[in-house]
């Protein structure tokens, strides 16, 4: 495929629109090539301040990180990495799914946006991480199994750099204050508005 065919690709994709659960669904929710074609909605819809927070990350890393490995687990569609990538030019950035469907479509936004970005197609459990200047897990522990969870994030630490390595974890979260709750989902789509 040539690079204005694959940049068409791409750019037609994001301007998907999630309608995936508009009536009951027929099967079980997994990250399917039908999920990914319409994922970037489909974050920015249910997860509250999901940009925000993803060029938090991206300005963090790059204010802090000149080089070295930097790993997103969870990649999904390699939004952080292919922020993070002109600002990083000489680290070695890496992406991990369990999706294939969702690798395939960060691929392929890689390569139109000529982003040297290694994304693979692994469980982060059984990955052999390599010394890292960064680890970013964003929204992505709430998919691993809760017995593993403490042993990925003792993985995780282990393999950072040891001076200055950085860890960055964002989850959503639950809170018992209903109001506060409420505010959480409905704030992002008031100030879009």
């Amino acid at each position: 495929m040539k690079n204005s065919e694959n940049s068409q690709l791409v750019k037609s994709s994001q301007n998907l629109k999630d309608d995936l659960f508009v009536s009951a669904p027929s099967k079980q929710f997994e990250f399917d090539a039908q999920v990914a074609s319409v994922f970037d909605d489909m974050l920015e819809r249910s997860i509250p301040f999901y940009k925000e927070n993803l060029q938090l990350c991206v300005d963090f890393l790059s204010a802090n990180i000149k080089d070295g490995v930097v790993y997103d687990i969870g990649c999904s569609l390699g939004n952080l990495l292919l922020a993070l990538s002109p600002r990083l030019p000489h680290a070695k950035l890496i992406g991990l799914d369990t999706s294939s469907a969702m690798i395939e479509r960060a691929k392929l936004k890689a390569k139109a946006y000529n982003a040297d970005i290694c994304f693979k197609v692994m469980d982060c459990t059984k990955e052999e991480f390599e010394e890292s200047s960064a680890i970013v897990s964003n929204y992505t522990l709430q998919f691993i199994r809760p017995p593993l969870r403490l042993n990925l994030i003792k993985k995780l630490y282990n393999s950072l750099k040891s001076a200055n390595g950085m860890l960055i974890i964002s989850e959503k979260m639950v809170s018992e204050d209903s109001l506060f709750a409420k505010q959480m989902i409905e704030l992002p789509s008031i100030q879009s508005s």
